[in-house]
């Protein structure tokens, strides 16, 4: 017969446990951003295609030199934009990296093998000027 026994926590101990759950989490998502925003920094510096994968709203709002604004959901309808040159280098960004990491699979898909995901604009703004990088955590409702 097999015995399996389970560990509680108490109240104290939930929270230490959560709070280093975070800081882990803060530490990898550090690492992440500064390591895609190294990378598009260094593609965009290669002569990459920057394309901003916000609204148009956004966009206007503000975005990074020389970038080109195709809104993530209109990647496929907009292929023709890229090139011919499947090897080109792109970098693709948004807000965070969500919408990017999607522009960037639609990419690839499509046969396109330099995609980077720079990640989000206020990091790349942020690499750009030699700052850290700390991701934003959202608690609660916007």
């Amino acid at each position: 017969m097999q015995v399996i026994t389970a560990i509680t926590l108490g109240g104290a101990g939930k929270t230490v446990f959560f709070v280093g759950l975070m800081v882990v989490v803060f530490l990898v998502l550090r690492a992440r951003s500064a390591g895609s925003a190294a990378a598009a920094w260094a593609a965009i510096g290669q002569g990459a295609l920057l394309v901003d994968v916000r609204g148009e709203q956004e966009f206007q709002g503000g975005h990074l030199d020389g970038a080109i604004n195709i809104p993530h959901d209109r990647i496929s309808q907009h292929l023709g934009r890229f090139g011919a040159d499947k090897s080109r280098p792109i970098v693709v960004y948004c807000l965070s990296g969500g919408r990017s990491a999607l522009a960037k699979a639609v990419l690839a898909r499509q046969g396109d093998t330099q995609v980077v995901n720079g990640g989000g604009y206020g990091a790349l703004q942020a690499a750009r000027a030699g700052a850290r990088i700390f991701p934003v955590f959202w608690w609660g409702s916007a």
